[in-house]
């Protein structure tokens, strides 16, 4: 991949909408590489790693490739790759996923339907809410009922 100078990086980055700008320079971003990181072993990493997600966030690296990214460009190990990705994808690209379908033009949803950002399953990562799949039956879910206590009066 073509590394890109400052004043180019600036001029793609002004273009880009607000959500994706907070993320980008966000403390919690940088916290989730380097947890990331340093949970698989690839803490020299972590500065090209980051630069890796800036290049997902600002449009120059598609997160469909930020895997094989990490493993060409930074010469992780398949499984390290994966484990980063996984993470990475989880707590930085998934909060933000549909401005990243903008960005890239990607379709929502995958011809396999399910929802997925550089292959990892959305629908079944702990960060997505728990919905019972179509036809599955209701009768293992709480039922409502009973006062809401955290509810506000209406007047």
């Amino acid at each position: 991949m073509a590394d890109y100078t400052s004043e180019q990086f600036w001029k793609l980055y002004q273009k880009l909408p607000q959500e994706l700008k907070d993320i980008l320079f966000a403390e919690d971003t940088g916290d989730q590489i380097l947890d990331a990181c340093s949970k698989y072993g690839a803490d020299d990493e972590s500065t090209k790693i980051s630069k890796l997600v800036g290049k997902v966030l600002v449009g120059l690296l598609p997160p469909d490739d930020f895997q094989n990214a990490l493993e060409s460009e930074i010469g992780l190990t398949k499984e390290t790759a994966r484990q980063i990705n996984h993470d990475l994808t989880r707590f930085i690209f998934y909060p933000v996923k549909e401005t990243l379908y903008t960005l890239y033009n990607l379709k929502p949803t995958e011809p396999s339907g399910k929802e997925s950002i550089s292959g990892v399953d959305l629908k079944t990562t702990p960060a997505s809410p728990r919905v019972p799949e179509t036809g599955s039956s209701l009768e293992n879910y709480p039922k409502g009922g009973g006062s809401d206590t955290y509810r506000e009066p209406v007047e």
